[in-house]
């Protein structure tokens, strides 16, 4: 009921008038935390699009990524503008693409040096990979060994960095086969800029309806942080907010996953008859990358076991009849 009332709210939030507020760019350190993958992720896109020299450094331009914080910082400070509230507490809006924290890697399985990483041996054994390991705070999170001789790896650093630049410095290895940063992780939602002279230019957006193959609808909001940290409020464009809301809140009880958070097992239970229907169940995690998919027949309720899940968050998603169903975010705990 409590999403519901919040969805409904918006409707009548939407503010599309321009307007200016005074603001800060100054936060408590848990709230720049908080946007500071956000100022990476800008950066990172930024670097790319007007080909920077920085393409090429492994760590971030601190005066760019300073831009785009204070320019967060000041939005999230802008109380006074409805639509703050809008895109920041009901929305949770975020920047979506792309990784800043983790390289995938993939390498022959019989190297000494993955065969310690798998084993979780340090120093690994190969001087370039322990010294991109220790420089850049480089610790395994995911491992998988199939029948080819190629093992899957991503190490993850708690240190945001520019991922393409560090995956071309594995790319130099012995038996490395691939190393890059193409594997994304996100949501429904994106902020997308522009940095002037002037002011920095931040839309927020939100999608819903079907996100997983491109959000069927889309809304945008618009601010100008200007150099004083003021914030003005340029309005509200795309699809409007009663526009789907009806399927979006179908699709919430459509299925049911618990309990959420989860430990050793979870139960999906579907509000349908699938006695002659095909379910496939489809869990994957937050770099895209698919931990579990079974199908099932002649069942309306399913018990999966998840004791070797990692903790973490996890997207649950349900096909019947192979089109998509259901969607929703599980966590492990």
């Amino acid at each position: 009921m409590q999403r519901i009332f919040i969805l409904f709210l918006i409707l009548f939030c939407c503010v599309c008038k321009s307007q200016t507020v005074q603001s800060s760019c100054n936060a408590h350190d848990s709230i720049l935390k908080k946007y500071k993958s956000d100022a990476h992720k800008l950066n990172y896109r930024r670097v790319y699009h007007i080909n920077s020299t920085y393409k090429d450094s492994i760590s971030f331009n601190k005066t760019i990524t300073n831009t785009y914080l204070n320019a967060l910082v000041a939005v999230y400070n802008a109380t006074a503008l409805p639509a703050v509230d809008t895109v920041l507490n009901i929305f949770n809006i975020h920047a979506y693409n792309p990784i800043v924290n983790a390289v995938l890697i993939k390498a022959d399985s019989n190297l000494l040096w993955m065969k310690n990483i798998r084993a979780n041996i340090t120093p690994v054994g190969n001087s370039t990979v322990d010294s991109l390991m220790n420089k850049y705070y480089l610790k395994k999170d995911y491992y998988f060994a199939g029948l080819s001789p190629n093992a899957t790896l991503v190490l993850k650093t708690d240190s945001n960095c520019n991922i393409s630049a560090l995956a071309r410095k594995f790319q130099s290895v012995q038996g490395v086969t691939q190393a890059d940063s193409s594997f994304y992780a996100g949501d429904n939602n994106n902020i997308i800029d522009s940095i002037t002279s002037t002011f920095t230019w931040l839309v927020y957006s939100y999608g819903w309806g079907d996100c997983p193959n491109g959000c069927s609808f889309k809304r945008y909001w618009g601010f100008k942080v200007y150099n004083d940290c003021s914030v003005e409020y340029t309005g509200s464009y795309g699809t409007s907010l009663t526009v789907g809301i009806k399927e979006v809140l179908n699709s919430f009880s459509k299925s049911r996953a618990y309990p959420n958070p989860f430990k050793d097992q979870l139960t999906i239970q579907l509000p349908i008859n699938s006695s002659k229907d095909k379910v496939t169940l489809k869990i994957t995690n937050t770099l895209g990358r698919t931990i579990l998919q079974n199908d099932f027949s002649d069942k309306e309720s399913f018990v999966l076991n998840t004791s070797v899940f990692p903790d973490g968050i996890y997207i649950l998603t349900t096909y019947l009849n192979n089109s998509i169903y259901s969607i929703q975010k599980i966590i492990k705990h």
